[in-house]
């Protein structure tokens, strides 16, 4: 199977293209209908058929979903934290692309985009499927993001409760969230922010990592 950073770097042109039109749609918090007609729109494109979108516009792609299988989730935002009165207008500067939102939440949703199509062309079915999905949520006025449900606290607190772990303990967490890690990276997936408070440990013991910005290196 091909790997993700080869066809990375086979789609560069497309994931370059991708990235300046999403840029350039003014997408502040609770305005990201446009940005959500252009995922819907490009996926489409690209022969996807199996594209999903609700009233509040999050946009959803199951892949290989199988009831009481392992599943899990891709997430990328839709909006920026810039108003709509922002200028948006892409710079080039020393060989990087400058532009209001461009680098957090845009990136992200472009390489999310070429991550669905790629699993599409070249990933054969697996035990474990994903749901794919450009999130906003809103009720009555007020937005969120749609997560798993974890029963827990992040390790932060849990040490501050228990206070100092056995090496038992600890390496035993140690050890879950490098597994985790390990998965993740196993599909060019890095996650850029671990720490304790990213890591929840379940009432049953279990680590989990989350909080998750997807990293993908082009070159």
């Amino acid at each position: 199977m091909e790997s993700i950073q080869q066809y990375i770097k086979e789609q560069k042109t497309l994931l370059e293209q991708t990235l300046r039109e999403m840029a350039l749609i003014k997408a502040p918090t609770g305005h990201e209908k446009k940005r959500a007609e252009y995922c819907v729109e490009w996926l489409q494109a690209q022969g996807i058929e199996e594209v999903l979108s609700d009233e509040c516009t999050n946009v959803i792609v199951p892949w290989n979903i199988q009831s009481g299988k392992n599943n899990c989730m891709l997430m990328a935002h839709l909006d920026t934290v810039f108003s709509e009165e922002t200028e948006l207008r892409i710079k080039e500067k020393k060989g990087k692309w400058c532009c209001p939102g461009i680098g957090d939440d845009t990136a992200n949703a472009a390489i999310l985009l070429l991550l669905i199509k790629y699993v599409h062309e070249k990933v054969k079915k697996r035990s474990c499927g994903v749901w794919f999905v450009f999130d906003v949520g809103e009720d009555d006025g007020i937005y969120y993001i749609v997560m798993e449900l974890i029963e827990g606290i992040t390790l932060k607190e849990y040490i501050s409760k228990k206070g100092k772990l056995s090496v038992k303990e600890a390496t035993s967490i140690a050890i879950q969230v490098s597994m985790g890690l390990e998965a993740a990276h196993s599909h060019g997936v890095v996650h850029r922010d671990v720490k304790p408070q990213n890591i929840m440990i379940t009432f049953n013991s279990i680590a989990k990592t989350g909080i998750y910005r997807i990293l993908l290196r082009i070159n």
